[in-house]
């Protein structure tokens, strides 16, 4: 019980120093496993201007139709 109470006032006394920078620092990257103007692109352009307005850093939509989407797995898992 002691390591409990001892461990969350850790925790609260930390959390303020892990805020070091605002959230995104960098715009936002979606890849597309699709070809652009397809519907997939227009909905996460759709999306990406929704998200511009609370999002300072816009959103960028890269597109990699090729290799039924091997690319574009690689390229997010990077």
């Amino acid at each position: 019980m002691f390591k409990r109470i001892a461990m969350a006032i850790i925790t609260i006394a930390i959390a303020p120093l892990a805020c070091a920078q605002a959230w995104p620092a960098r715009p936002i990257k979606f890849v597309m496993s699709a070809p652009a103007v397809s519907s997939i692109d227009v909905l996460g352009r759709a999306l990406t201007d929704k998200l511009k307005d609370s999002l300072r850093p816009p959103g960028i939509i890269d597109n990699k139709p090729a290799a039924a989407g091997t690319y574009a797995t690689a390229d997010a898992a990077q």
